[in-house]
């Protein structure tokens, strides 16, 4: 009985691993949509069934590409919007607005969220995107940033224009 009841109990703590697990990958943080640091690129349809799928894809390669870079290694920085909080869609694609960067980790492991932060993308998709990713333009100037916020009132809440 003993061992019944173990097997039950390693079973369940497994499903609760899996479960916590999935629910992980599901919050994936996405960042902003920040005109002024967002490259704007085109994914392949054919490839990414969506801009959910293109994203977390993205993301790991962009913590795989910036993690090794520096002394200490370095923390990535990600813009990949693809949903709200509330679960509304954003950026359809195939045309989005993304950035994958990355700040110097210290000696310690840590990071200083108010370094500056180092622009990997163009690199990024031409190492690991090169043939389902094409950059269309670079990042916009704060101008363009705030008008695009003032003709677009559905991206002002989670639109931001300061580059960091």
């Amino acid at each position: 009985m003993l061992a019944r009841s173990f097997s039950l109990a390693s079973l369940l703590g497994l499903i609760a691993v899996l479960l916590c697990a999935h629910q992980a990958e599901a919050a994936m943080a996405q960042g902003s949509l920040d005109l002024v640091r967002d490259w704007t690129m085109q994914y392949d349809k054919s490839t990414f069934a969506n801009t959910e799928a293109f994203c977390r894809k993205f993301r790991a390669a962009c913590v795989d590409y910036v993690g090794p870079i520096g002394k200490y290694g370095s923390h990535h920085q990600l813009d990949c919007l693809f949903s709200l909080p509330d679960g509304k869609s954003v950026q359809p694609g195939p045309n989005i607005h993304a950035f994958c960067g990355g700040i110097p980790k210290m000696k310690s492991g840590k990071w200083d969220n108010s370094s500056k932060k180092t622009d990997y993308t163009s690199q990024l998709v031409a190492k690991s995107f090169a043939k389902t990713v094409k950059l269309v333009a670079h990042p916009k100037s704060v101008a363009y940033c705030e008008k695009f916020k003032e003709s677009h009132p559905r991206y002002a809440s989670f639109t931001t224009c300061d580059g960091l």
